[in-house]
């Protein structure tokens, strides 16, 4: 689906369906191809990442003992980008 969120369900005759999107985001790290499908029962080194209200970046760091650490990313101010 080219990098977009996809929604499947079977199409009916004058079925109405509703979609209230409630997107959730993980983070792993392997060998895995561009486009693969990934099983996310069998992934034992994923972490969900969750966005307080506001917040549009986090950083995700993985740890020697393969647990991740999920932090928000501090904002630079204006004077600090140069």
């Amino acid at each position: 689906m080219a990098g977009w969120g996809t929604t499947v369900v079977q199409a009916l005759p004058n079925f109405q369906t509703v979609f209230t999107p409630r997107p959730r985001f993980f983070i792993t790290f392997g060998n895995y191809s561009r486009g693969q499908v990934l099983d996310t029962r069998l992934i034992t080194t994923k972490a969900e990442i969750s966005f307080p209200p506001g917040v549009l970046s986090m950083t995700a760091t993985l740890n020697p003992d393969f647990t991740w650490t999920i932090t928000q990313t501090p904002l630079l101010l204006e004077d600090e980008e140069e």
